[in-house]
């Protein structure tokens, strides 16, 4: 029986270990609450691609997104 830790690695130097090869997992959504987006805030600026985009609290509660 081979030990473990040899077998370990002599798969991650043939590269044979995906999980040694690939990048980590990323969420595909992130979910936010608009209390942790805004923290407090009424209106919160977000940069995307040079341009700037709003986002408010209107006085219903309602969120509106303008550029």
């Amino acid at each position: 029986m081979m030990n473990n830790s040899s077998g370990d690695s002599l798969a991650a130097s043939r590269g044979d270990d995906k999980t040694l090869n690939s990048r980590p997992a990323r969420p595909e959504i992130l979910r936010l609450t608009s209390e942790q987006l805004l923290q407090g805030a009424s209106h919160l600026i977000i940069e995307h691609d040079a341009f700037e985009y709003h986002l408010r609290v209107t006085s219903n509660g309602k969120l509106i997104l303008t550029k």
